[in-house]
């Protein structure tokens, strides 16, 4: 993988997560979401690439800049959790749950 290719893969990523947060707002207000946003950071898309790839991250891009994504990356799924359990949680259990 090339650094280039790398950019466009973090890039991509980028996307994806801005993408994620329209269905959250879609969600919230009370609209059906296929293919609901993952809570942790290891079961998005993003993630699986990120942790699958992070030698090569690290020897093309730095142990720092790798840290730093990954450090954001974390931040991000731990903010939607939080507003999964105000606003979502409640909504996903039944009412028999």
């Amino acid at each position: 993988m090339t650094k280039e290719e790398m950019i466009d893969a973090i890039e991509n990523a980028k996307e994806m997560h801005m993408n994620q947060m329209l269905k959250i707002e879609s969600e919230i207000s009370g609209k059906k979401v296929t293919h609901k946003t993952a809570l942790e950071k290891m079961d998005c898309k993003y993630g699986i690439w990120f942790h699958s790839h992070e030698k090569v991250i690290k020897e093309i891009l730095g142990m720092q800049f790798f840290e730093r994504l990954d450090k954001c990356h974390k931040a991000w799924h731990h903010s939607y959790a939080n507003i999964y359990k105000m606003f979502l949680e409640d909504e996903q259990k039944g009412f028999f749950s």
